[in-house]
């Protein structure tokens, strides 16, 4: 069951329990952020800004528009990023060591923890620890195959090209 169905089950006030729960205190901070730009009370519940969008669609596109904003926000975040790596590319004439030496030591280390929790190398009282530790390590794993085989690759390709471009 996933978390719509229980959301649905649950209704609006379970569905907003579940949010806060989710959320913390994020969630009522959001929907009074959302509130305070449509001019409703501090106090306003999810179903007064739907009302309003609903009365309002202006409103809705006004909120749209912030979306985009937001998004474009984060582009420029990561384009400035990919526009640091070129020039640390540029400036050493090579790739970046230090990431490819981190990519190498969290795989060596996945393995090294792997190794020592299968073949009994682990205090008993260690094995919880260690297993946390192995799935902290695989995500990390993850993320290092993701970035030098995944869609990551291309993107760095692509700011190899750009930086051999200027």
């Amino acid at each position: 069951m996933g978390i719509a169905t229980v959301a649905a089950k649950l209704g609006a006030n379970g569905a907003e329990y579940l949010a806060g729960k989710i959320l913390g205190d994020k969630a009522a901070e959001y929907v009074g952020k959302i509130a305070h730009l449509f001019g409703l009370s501090s106090d306003a519940n999810p179903e007064d800004i739907e009302d309003y969008l609903i009365k309002n669609p202006d409103a809705y596109l006004k909120l749209k528009q912030l979306d985009t904003e937001l998004r474009k926000a984060e582009y420029e975040d990561v384009s400035d990023a990919r526009s640091m790596r070129v020039k640390v590319v540029q400036a050493l004439s090579r790739g970046d060591w230090m990431m490819n030496a981190l990519a190498l030591l969290a795989v060596a280390l996945f393995f090294y923890v792997l190794y020592s929790a299968l073949t009994g190398d682990v205090e008993p009282v260690m094995r919880d620890v260690v297993m946390m530790l192995v799935g902290a390590l695989t995500m990390i794993v993850k993320d290092v195959y993701g970035f030098f085989f995944g869609s990551s690759k291309s993107s760095a390709d692509k700011t190899n090209v750009m930086a051999q471009k200027m």
